[in-house]
C-alpha cells in the first residue's frame, strides 16, 4: 500500500543530448513529478591543485576555455578535515589534509542567469609521507623500559616485605 509524498528537497537533474525536450518525469510509483526545463550551454570545468606545506594545499576551480575563476561553487572533500569547502571569489579554496591523500570534486553546476552548466571535475592531492625518525622510536622504547624497570625495583620490596608479616 504505497502512494506518493511531496518531494522533501530539490534536485538538478542534467539530461545531455536528449532527442526531443522532456515534458514529463515520473516516480516509482508512475506519479507525475513537476518538470521545468532549460537549455544551456556546456563548458568544461577545471580543478587544479597546489601542496601549500605539509598540511596544507590549495584548490582552484576555473572554467577550461576561458579560465575564468568559479566562485562561490562547494568542492566536496574525501580525505581533508572538513567534509567541503566553498570557492572564493578567486575560485580558490584551502583544506588542511586528514589522510595522505586528499581528493576534491566539483559535482557539476548549472548558472540560470548565463544559461551555462559546468561540468564536474575531480583532482587529487598527494602529500609527503613523514620521514620516519629512529630517534623518536628509540625515546618511545626507552621510555617504555624505564617504566617496566621502575615497577618491578619497587614491586619487589613490597613483595617481600608483605611475605615477611604473614
Amino acid at each position: 500500500n504505497l502512494s506518493s509524498v511531496e518531494p522533501r528537497g530539490q534536485t538538478t537533474l542534467t539530461i545531455t543530448n536528449a532527442e526531443q525536450p522532456i515534458t514529463e518525469i515520473r516516480d516509482i510509483h508512475g506519479d507525475p513529478i513537476p518538470v521545468s526545463t532549460q537549455t544551456v550551454q556546456e563548458r568544461d570545468a577545471q580543478l587544479e591543485t597546489a601542496i601549500l606545506n605539509d598540511t596544507y594545499a590549495e584548490l582552484h576551480l576555473f572554467e577550461g576555455e576561458t579560465g575564468e575563476a568559479l566562485s562561490n561553487e562547494t568542492l566536496w572533500l574525501h580525505g581533508a578535515a572538513q567534509g567541503q569547502v566553498t570557492t572564493d571569489s578567486d575560485g580558490t579554496a584551502v583544506v588542511e589534509r586528514r589522510d595522505l591523500y586528499v581528493t576534491a570534486s566539483f559535482t557539476g553546476e548549472t548558472d540560470p542567469a548565463e544559461e551555462v552548466y559546468y561540468s564536474p571535475a575531480e583532482a587529487q592531492i598527494t602529500f609527503q609521507p613523514e620521514a620516519f625518525n629512529i630517534y623518536q622510536l628509540l625515546m618511545s622504547f626507552t621510555g617504555a623500559f624505564v617504566s617496566i624497570i621502575a615497577f618491578v625495583i619497587l614491586y619487589i620490596p613490597f613483595a617481600y616485605m608483605r611475605g615477611a608479616n604473614k
